[in-house]
């Protein structure tokens, strides 16, 4: 009887040691990310170049992730559907097949939403180059 305790209580002591460690792991990369990003746009500054898209992750995500996952959603949703109409059992489970089918729906609008405020984004986001001229000089009002 105290076997199976124990095993659990070890299972589950081991479960939640793995998500502490995924999770200080994803941490530590996001800080040495920043870092990175960090020393890339200080030495942009020191060439002359501010250029604010160095400090993001890059070029604007455009959701493309959020478009697979939008398709799975759909697929997921239509198949639980045609199932559900096969075996008859439409009328007791039809949320359990358009809960998945509107997330897919969803999640495809977001994408086209996300794509058209990334290409605003494209058109504004240019780097720019400053003159040694315009830098202040040390001690002086700006």
């Amino acid at each position: 009887m105290i076997g199976p305790f124990v095993v659990g209580t070890i299972g589950m002591l081991a479960g939640c040691g793995m998500v502490v460690i995924i999770v200080l792991t994803v941490f530590k990369h996001a800080a040495t990310e920043s870092r990175r990003k960090h020393e890339a746009f200080t030495a942009a500054l020191e060439k002359g170049v501010y250029d604010p898209s160095l400090l993001c992750a890059g070029p604007a995500k455009r959701g493309t992730a959020a478009l697979g996952w939008g398709f799975t959603f759909i697929a997921v949703g239509a198949a639980l559907l045609v199932g559900f109409v096969s075996l008859g059992i439409l009328s007791d489970a039809l949320i359990g097949a358009l809960i998945p089918l509107f997330m897919g729906i969803a999640l495809v609008l977001y994408h086209k939403v996300r794509k058209s405020q990334a290409l605003d984004a494209d058109k504004n986001g240019k780097p720019i180059q400053i003159a040694k001229s315009d830098v202040p000089r040390a001690g002086s009002a700006i």
